[in-house]
């Protein structure tokens, strides 16, 4: 592993960390909400199907710096910063559940770089979605009619909301999951993961999920048909917290996709079928070399 961070045009800090094999192909893998930079599924199988995974804090995450106002269309900048001072010209893209909107805006404008894209457990855009506004709980509800027009405000009510998810934010391990879940959570190894990757994501309190949720449940800046890049869409069917209707969604609005849907998934399948997703993402390098 290497833990590390770099500095960007604007002089925030952008933390990393590295997992899996260091002369293999890269791959970007964007963690979730809560997640962090410490937030990978079993580094085992990243090594073995030669990748060098880059796992990145979002602004306000772990350790990277908060960006106050910050829109899905600013992250691929970020993005390709990182790459320039890791000397990495293209890449593929991982992005998992709130990652995924984060992946499809790299592969809007990183068109030259992003060589592969995948989305597991991903929203479906929030004016695109019928019913998203109706799905949205009180802390979300309350962040967005606020953040515009008093964002300390907004942010100081949405910390109030999850006080005790700061406090702990391992805690949603402990809450109702879906049986797929709750034998991921039982698994000794994992458990440790997402526990490491859940505190690791609050240390800086909530600005950097409460940026990312206005980010998220508001329209993107661009549209799914902008993404030219084919897209792997992975989702568990039995995911509770975002349903597999947004991956349909996804599929039918993307330009290129081709959409996996695990009968044995909750919203971990990710960390069930690692090794499948790694291999979908490595293939367009394998043709790309047979040509």
């Amino acid at each position: 592993m290497i833990d590390g961070s770099v500095s960007l045009p604007d002089d925030r800090t952008l933390a990393y960390a590295e997992w899996g094999d260091p002369r293999g192909e890269p791959v970007f893998l964007f963690h979730g909400s809560a997640g962090s930079r410490l937030f990978r599924p079993e580094e085992a199988v990243t090594r073995a199907c030669g990748v060098r995974l880059i796992t990145v804090d979002r602004p306000g995450f772990g350790r990277s710096d908060p960006l106050p106002g910050r829109t899905l269309l600013g992250w691929p900048e970020d993005v390709a910063g990182l790459a320039h001072e890791l000397a990495i010209g293209s890449f593929g893209v991982v992005g998992y559940s709130s990652g995924g909107p984060h992946a499809l805006a790299c592969g809007a404008v990183l068109t030259q770089r992003v060589t592969a894209l995948a989305v597991v457990g991903c929203p479906a855009p929030p004016d695109g979605m019928p019913g998203a506004s109706e799905r949205l709980d009180d802390a979300n509800r309350i962040l967005l009619d606020a953040i515009d027009g008093n964002p300390a405000g907004a942010i100081a009510a949405y910390g109030e909301q999850l006080a005790a998810l700061v406090e702990d934010p391992t805690a949603v391990l402990d809450g109702p999951l879906p049986e797929p879940d709750r034998r991921l959570r039982d698994d000794p190894a994992i458990l440790w993961m997402w526990r490491e990757s859940l505190k690791e994501s609050a240390r800086q309190g909530v600005v950097g999920w409460a940026w990312e949720a206005a980010a998220v449940h508001r329209p993107w800046g661009f549209r799914l048909e902008d993404v030219r890049l084919p897209v792997s869409v992975w989702h568990g069917r039995r995911d509770t917290i975002v349903p597999v209707e947004h991956a349909r969604y996804l599929a039918d609005h993307l330009a290129t996709c081709q959409l996996t849907v695990w009968p044995d998934a909750g919203h971990g399948g990710l960390v069930m079928h690692w090794r499948e997703v790694l291999m979908a993402i490595r293939q367009p390098r394998a043709d790309e070399s047979r040509r």
